[in-house]
């Protein structure tokens, strides 16, 4: 699932970064080089994260005595900095090392950072259970629970779903829990391992090669008719998957979209899809011309499917109404919750 959510976020991400290079680098906090540390490595632009671990060396080395362990206000952005920094020449598995053996957190929060340390360094066991509830989750103590119980692959893709309310928290364990994966599946060669986790995410890796399309526009602020002369109001996809007996072309709601998918004359939920052939569009300006000839005949033939992909936490699909906006659009159109793409 995380890899939609990357999928439909990432050109928010680089538009962020590059915003950010704009500004003046010598005023960054260690905070602020952490958040901006774990945006770089989910753009997977080489030019931006190879900027970050250089200035989270740099930090690290400045300040190297204190962050050992690093105090309960920083601690979050210290293990981001202690990871990213580690991608570069040198090793800080030590920062890691102290935070898990000191015994100063006592916050929540705190506690099951200092917990996904101790699996990364060994002293506690990787939980097996899997996630198999529908839907994301509501409040912070359910994502504590998470942390506690259910393995990390799981839960890593969880967290990177950067557009829930909740984000803030859940983002500070993107790439603890990424280091986890890539310590526990690689060992020493775990660098290569954690650079594609977190560009893409810890499940589905098959579809990589096959998503031909993400996002490269923003979305319009608020519902509004495409119209042909201006790109601002054409909604776009967040993702297009070309397989080799059909095409998938993805919407993503994701946790953000709070109401059941209606389709009726004051309330159509589904009429993004109106402006479906703008979507195309943007997709034909942004690929190369032999896979847009093989994305154009499986339209032609009609081999396309097209997935919403909504939380079921936040919504539901009355089949009445799919049913009906099926019919009235004439295109496959298949609901999905974003733990199940």
């Amino acid at each position: 699932m995380s890899w939609l959510s990357l999928a439909a976020n990432r050109f928010r991400i680089k538009k962020i970064l590059q915003e950010n290079q704009e500004g003046e680098q010598d005023l960054r906090t260690a905070t602020i080089s952490a958040g901006i540390g774990r945006y770089a490595m989910l753009s997977a632009d080489k030019s931006f994260i190879n900027g970050e671990i250089e200035i989270a060396e740099t930090i690290l080395n400045k300040y190297k005595q204190e962050t050992r362990p690093p105090n309960p206000y920083v601690l979050s952005d210290v293990f981001d900095l202690a990871i990213i920094a580690s991608l570069g020449k040198s090793d800080y598995f030590e920062v890691l090392k102290s935070i898990a053996e000191t015994n100063i957190y006592q916050e929540k929060e705190e506690k099951m950072l200092q917990l996904v340390a101790r699996r990364i360094v060994g002293t506690e066991p990787i939980p097996e259970k899997q996630y198999k509830k529908r839907g994301h989750i509501k409040k912070e103590s359910e994502w504590l629970k998470i942390i506690k119980d259910i393995r990390p692959s799981d839960a890593f893709d969880l967290a990177v779903t950067i557009e829930h309310p909740e984000s803030y928290l859940l983002e500070k364990f993107i790439l603890p829990l990424a280091y986890l994966l890539a310590k526990a599946g690689k060992g020493e060669d775990w660098r290569d391992y954690f650079r594609a986790l977190v560009s893409w995410g810890a499940s589905n890796f098959e579809k990589r090669d096959s998503i031909v399309y993400e996002r490269n526009n923003s979305e319009p602020e608020e519902i509004v008719a495409a119209v042909l002369d201006d790109k601002t109001t054409w909604r776009g996809f967040d993702a297009v998957e070309l397989r080799q007996d059909e095409v998938l072309a993805y919407y993503y709601l994701g946790t953000k979209w709070e109401a059941p998918l209606f389709f009726q004359e004051e309330l159509n939920a589904y009429s993004f899809f109106d402006g479906v052939d703008f979507d195309w569009k943007l997709v034909e300006q942004s690929v190369d011309s032999a896979i847009w000839k093989d994305i154009s005949e499986k339209l032609d033939e009609k081999k396309c499917s097209y997935i919403v992909a909504y939380d079921s936490a936040n919504a539901s699909v009355p089949e009445a109404a799919l049913q009906r906006a099926t019919e009235y659009y004439g295109l496959k159109i298949i609901p999905k919750d974003i733990t199940e793409v």
